[in-house]
């Protein structure tokens, strides 16, 4: 993978943990996997924090540093996503929406590129 660009994806939450596990294991299911993950939670009310917590060593497991944080107060969604981006060390930056999830990508064969 060391040819392949490192993808930072942002992942601002509040209260959509309802969602969240679909959101974490389309990440966890894709093919490439030169990527980092910034969760950032805004004091949700509900078990958010705890799930994202819990993929942590899913993630460690397959090689993909995953970034927990959360806020002392909300600051919503557009500011988390900044914070996030300011710790990104990827050449490319993504916003997932923590009620989202992310197609499967496959890498192309050797037979698509010609």
């Amino acid at each position: 993978m060391e040819n392949e660009p490192l993808v930072t994806i942002a992942i601002p939450n509040y209260n959509y943990a309802h969602y969240l596990e679909n959101c974490l294991n389309s990440l966890l299911n894709q093919t490439y996997s030169n990527f980092e993950v910034y969760f950032r939670d805004n004091q949700s009310t509900d078990d958010s924090l705890k799930i994202a917590l819990g993929y942590k060593d899913k993630f460690a497991a397959r090689g993909i540093y995953f970034n927990v944080s959360d806020n002392k107060r909300n600051l919503g969604s557009d500011i988390k996503s900044e914070l996030a981006r300011r710790d990104a060390e990827g050449e490319y930056i993504y916003t997932l929406a923590s009620d989202d999830a992310c197609l499967l990508y496959t890498s192309p064969s050797p037979r698509d590129r010609t």
